[in-house]
C-alpha cells in the first residue's frame, strides 16, 4: 500500500462511513445541502460526489435517477452549463463543493465523464489532497489522470468487477481500491488482492444489507467504506 493510502487510512475506523451522492439522506443529490447535512452528523464521513463536465468547460455535481436518469445525464456534456440546469435545475458546481468541504474531510471524486481531464481537475482542486480519484470511465482514462495529477491522491478503479484477479493484474500500480461482487468476497482473494497492496472493496450491489455486513469483516480493510 502507497503512504499516501496508509495516511489517509491512519487513525480511522473501518469500515468508512460514505455519504452517496453527497448524502442524498439530507439534500437533493450532490447538493450543497446533502453534503452539510452529512458533515454536521457525520463529521468523519467521507463525502462521495458525481463529477460531470459541460460543453463550455464547467465541472458540475449530478448522479441522475436509475436507471433513465443516468442514461439522460450522459449526454449532457453537448449543453452549456445554463442550459443544462435550465434543463434539470439548480446544480452546484465542483468548485462550489469543494469550497464548501473542510480541507481534512476525503472527498471521493465519482468521474462520469470521460473527457475531463486532469488540467480540467487541476484548475478546481489546486492543492486540495484529501481526494480519492475514481473514474467510472475506462482503465486508460485512470491512468490518464494519474500520469496528469500525479502521486498525491490515491486512485481507485470506481467499476465492480466480474474477474477480480485478472483485472487486478491488469491495473498493475495505477489503482490502489478495486471492488467486485459478494461472489467474488473469497477469503483466498481477498488475501492475495489485499497482498499486492491493493486495498480491496466489496460492492454493495445484489446482497443484502445483513450479509453484506457480515461479510466484511473477511477484509483486513473491513470491506473499506460503507454506503449511505
Amino acid at each position: 500500500m502507497r503512504p499516501i493510502v496508509q495516511e489517509q487510512l491512519a487513525g480511522k475506523q473501518l469500515p468508512l462511513i460514505m455519504a452517496h451522492k453527497g448524502g442524498t439522506a439530507y439534500g437533493r443529490e450532490n447538493s450543497l445541502k446533502a453534503i452539510k447535512g452529512a458533515l454536521a452528523i457525520m463529521p468523519d464521513v467521507i463525502i462521495e460526489i458525481d463529477v460531470r463536465k459541460s460543453s463550455d468547460g464547467v465541472l458540475y455535481c449530478h448522479h441522475g435517477s436509475v436507471p433513465f436518469g443516468v442514461s439522460v445525464a450522459a449526454f449532457f456534456g453537448i449543453f452549456s452549463f445554463a442550459k443544462i440546469q435550465r434543463l434539470i435545475g439548480q446544480r452546484d458546481t465542483l468548485a462550489e463543493i469543494l469550497a464548501a468541504i473542510p480541507e481534512t474531510t476525503v472527498v471521493y471524486l465519482d468521474i462520469k465523464d470521460r473527457t475531463i481531464t486532469a488540467q480540467d481537475l487541476k484548475k478546481v482542486i489546486g492543492n486540495r489532497k484529501n481526494l480519492w480519484i475514481a473514474p467510472l470511465t475506462t482503465l486508460k482514462h485512470l491512468k490518464e489522470l494519474r500520469e496528469g495529477l500525479g502521486e498525491g491522491y490515491p486512485y481507485a478503479y470506481n467499476r465492480p468487477v466480474l474477474f477480480p484477479r485478472r483485472m487486478a493484474r491488469r491495473l498493475g500500480t495505477h489503482a490502489d481500491f478495486l471492488q467486485s461482487f459478494w461472489w467474488n468476497w473469497s477469503q483466498n482473494l481477498i488475501e492475495e488482492i489485499e497482498g499486492s497492496g491493493v486495498v480491496y472493496h466489496m460492492c454493495e450491489w445484489f446482497i443484502s444489507r445483513e450479509k453484506y455486513i457480515a461479510s466484511l469483516g473477511r477484509s483486513r480493510y473491513h470491506g473499506l467504506f460503507f454506503s449511505i
